[in-house]
């Protein structure tokens, strides 16, 4: 995991929301292929 463990800590469904978020970006990004 690159995010920080107070991110973690603090506001944990809030930064699996984000990941989900990043993940789908990178992926139509990288991938060309819609989330």
């Amino acid at each position: 995991m690159l995010l920080k463990k107070s991110q973690l800590t603090n506001c944990e469904d809030l930064s699996v929301n984000h990941q989900v978020v990043l993940y789908c970006f990178v992926g139509i990004v990288v991938i060309g292929s819609n989330c």
